[in-house]
Parts: C-alpha cells; sequence; structure tokens
C-alpha cells in the first residue's frame, strides 16, 4: 500500500502524500520437521477418515517439493509429466508474478503416491482432492494432525521450511535450493 500510494504521488495522480505506518515486523519463523516428526504427521493424516487420501498427499507434496499451499492444491494431473519425472507448478494461463513456480523433478518417494493418486482420480482432476472436488485449505485437518503427532508451532507452511532444510543437509548448493 505504502509503495502505491509512493508511486501515486510522484505520477502526479494524488496532490497530497498520505504516510503509512508500517507493522512492526514479526519473527523470523524457521521450524522445519525431523524425518521422524514428518512420519508423524503423515501417520496422523492417515488416521483421520475424512482427510485419509488427501491430507497425507498434500504433506508429500509440500515436503519433497516445497511448494506453496496454493500451487499445491491448484495442481492437476496435466502438469505432472509421468514419463519425463517432472511436475510443472505453473498451471495453462496463470499471470506471472513475484512468487514464481518452479519446474522440479519428481522425487523419488513421492512418485509412487502421485500414480496412486492419478489411479483413483483420472486424468484431468486436482492432485489434491476429495472426492474428485478441489480442496480449498486443509488448515484445520492439518492443524489436527500436527496436534495428535504431538508437533508444537508446525504450520502448513513448514512443509516448505522442511524440504529447503533437507535438500540443505542432503548437500544441495543453496543456489539450487532457491530455484525450489
Amino acid at each position: 500500500l505504502k509503495a502505491a500510494l509512493n508511486h501515486a504521488y510522484m505520477q502526479r495522480r494524488m496532490t497530497l502524500k498520505i504516510p503509512v505506518e508500517l507493522p512492526k515486523k514479526t519473527k523470523e519463523r524457521t521450524r522445519y520437521l525431523t524425518r521422524s516428526e514428518a512420519a508423524k504427521l503423515f501417520w496422523e493424516a492417515r488416521r483421520q477418515p475424512e482427510c485419509r487420501l488427501h491430507l497425507p498427499l498434500f504433506i508429500l507434496l509440500g515436503i519433497y517439493t516445497g511448494a506453496r499451499m496454493g500451487a499445491i492444491l491448484e495442481l492437476r494431473f496435466t502438469q505432472i509429466d509421468f514419463e519425463a519425472g517432472k511436475i510443472d507448478f505453473n498451471p495453462p494461463g496463470r499471470d506471472e508474478t513475484d512468487k514464481g513456480r518452479a519446474i522440479i523433478p519428481i522425487p523419488r518417494r513421492l512418485m509412487f503416491f502421485l500414480r496412486k493418486a492419478k489411479e483413483r482420480s483420472g486424468e484431468l482432476g486436482f492432485v489434491v482432492n476429495r472426492n474428485g472436488k478441489q480442496i480449498k485449505n486443509p488448515r484445520r485437518a492439518f492443524n489436527t494432525a500436527a496436534r495428535r503427532a504431538g508437533l508444537v508451532d508446525v504450520n502448513r507452511h513448514t512443509l516448505r521450511h522442511t524440504c529447503a532444510s533437507w535438500l540443505v543437509q542432503n548437500g544441495v548448493p543453496l543456489l539450487d535450493v532457491a530455484e525450489y
């Protein structure tokens, strides 16, 4: 908002410069899951009957691709090239934004789960779905699984941190991690 108002003033679209007070910066979150915590979260997600198919897949996609929640929930099977082993998180027709979406290799451990999901859902649907319908926000189910797994200070974005942390721990150069 501050940048937009300053721009409008500089372009002489406004005659008065409007001051905008920015909120204080919040503490940076650097929480990531250990492998045993990730396993606990996955299994607790599988134990929830209404979410047992889509929530574990959402968690695995987050951990193994580092994609943002929106990119995972918008992902369709047409964006996955099983032959080339690649996921393109850029849906056709999507406008380019500052939060770019990557084209990444499908991690070996994720491939099995993606193939099973495709068998259940068909070729054209959303990858993470409930009875063929797109999941809008798995927050409540995710939080329930995290609580049951005994995990503190964990949210959906923690999966993204986990992916980056595991890549760095495995010796992947930081520039390559940043491209994810």
